[in-house]
């Protein structure tokens, strides 16, 4: 996949950023902010939805409210969409649109990422084939993308369930931390190999633009330690600390991605299972028989002790070392400080393993728990990484955002600890992770 150039992507989008052209879906303009879906209004929802099948010819929206929507992700504008209908349909009534990035340098990045892209056709090719599987994320009601101007719309399912955030210690309690683990094995499970032609447009870790990580990592480690999340980053150990400038300093990042992108443990991973970013115990609005169907399936649910549990913010998709994710997941909402933590933590682990094996996914007299063990302590240092990154370009007076990465800070530094990312660190460099001394397996 070819690396996209800086200047070329500021380029492009101070020229052509700002004009309105047509979408890849419809051949026509499309709505590319809250305000400009409020002016396209019922005419325009009426065409598209009755183009694409969610509206029957006689039915037409009535009425188009856009409500503020300020909990939204980073890298998107976002807005709830209230809608009425002149008959009867199963059309929805309540919608999140999601639009590019209304900040200049946070488009730049997306851009340069194709992180939208990514979720565009995600919405398009994997949620339909993810939805097959059991596997519970938002479904997209229409959607339009122009890939040379980087705006898009999308009109997803809107989502009402429990949600979390980072800072709740409540959010990993009562079986939520299980069911993340083990959605995540399901999830790995049906990309496992990461050669699924549904995926090709997802890249590799060490691919594209990610080959800039090593250097950005780099610039801003020089400030890790002064900056916004100081009060946290200053804590951690020394010999991790110099282990952390050894990895970022010495080209060892751009290795480790290397290893970690041609791995036993190879498939697509989201790239940012924090807790905020999934949903629990659904609740579903549908009436008549499907409603009663799904209270039902609920009850049967809850009476094998399982919970409904789903996944959002498809943007930061790679193809590479399957732990990936759980590092992330330490890293961002799980905390390792106390023992009865850490015990916990490794059940964790097992239980995502176990499903592994459960869905034959893997075989473990071939990919044992203890070589993935090793690589996910090894994994914990690009966490590190991102975080560094995202440090390095964070406002000090956003408080909410300084507090949510010091709170990242310390649990990676956690996760180090408790999983020994430092002694996988020598015996990577060393040549003697059981990776590197037994023949490879592809499962």
């Amino acid at each position: 996949m070819p690396q996209k150039s800086i200047i070329g992507t500021v380029f492009n989008q101070v020229l052509f950023g700002g004009c309105k052209m047509a979408g890849e879906v419809s051949g026509s303009t499309f709505p590319r902010g809250p305000k400009e879906l409020s002016r396209a209004g019922e005419k325009w929802l009426t065409l598209v939805l009755q183009q694409n099948g969610s509206l029957s010819a006689n039915v037409v929206v009535e009425s188009l409210r856009v409500e503020q929507f300020n909990n939204g992700g980073l890298l998107g504008e976002m807005c709830i969409v209230h809608v009425a209908y002149s008959g009867p349909t199963a059309a929805p009534t309540k919608m999140m649109a999601k639009f590019r990035p209304s900040d200049f340098e946070t488009r730049i990045t997306t851009s340069l990422f194709d992180i939208c892209e990514h979720e565009f056709d995600f919405y398009r090719n994997m949620q339909p084939e993810l939805a097959a599987k059991g596997l519970r994320c938002p479904k997209m009601i229409f959607g339009d993308f122009n890939r040379f101007t980087g705006s898009f719309i999308f009109l997803l399912e809107f989502v009402d369930a429990e949600f979390f955030k980072i800072q709740d210690p409540a959010a990993v309690s009562n079986g939520r931390d299980e069911a993340i683990f083990t959605q995540l094995a399901q999830l790995h499970s049906i990309y496992w190999g990461a050669e699924q032609q549904s995926i090709e447009f997802i890249p590799a870790l060490n691919e594209g633009a990610s080959k800039i990580i090593p250097t950005v990592t780099k610039k801003h480690l020089k400030t890790f330690y002064t900056g916004a999340c100081a009060f946290e980053s200053v804590k951690i150990p020394d010999e991790l600390q110099m282990m952390i400038s050894e990895m970022a300093g010495g080209g060892g990042l751009a290795e480790l991605q290397n290893h970690l992108s041609d791995s036993n443990w190879l498939t697509m991973f989201h790239g940012d299972p924090r807790t905020d970013n999934w949903f629990f115990d659904e609740r579903k609005q549908q009436d008549g028989q499907q409603k009663q169907q799904e209270q039902q399936e609920q009850q049967e649910q809850q009476e094998q002790g399982g919970m409904s549990v789903g996944l959002l913010d498809w943007q930061l998709m790679q193809k590479g070392f399957a732990g990936l994710d759980l590092s992330w997941v330490f890293s961002t909402s799980i905390d390792l400080q106390t023992e009865a933590q850490q015990a916990r933590g490794r059940q964790l682990v097992s239980i995502y393993y176990d499903e592994l094996v459960r869905l034959e996914t893997i075989n473990p007299a071939e990919l044992t728990l203890a070589e993935f063990n090793q690589e996910l302590a090894l994994s914990h240092l690009l966490s590190m990484a991102k975080l560094i990154i995202g440090a390095g370009g964070l406002d000090k007076n956003d408080a909410n955002t300084v507090e949510v990465l010091s709170i990242n800070c310390r649990r990676c530094t956690q996760a180090m600890q408790a999983h020994g990312t430092l002694a996988a660190f020598q015996a990577f460099k060393a040549g003697q992770l059981l990776s590197q001394t037994q023949p490879r397996v592809r499962s």
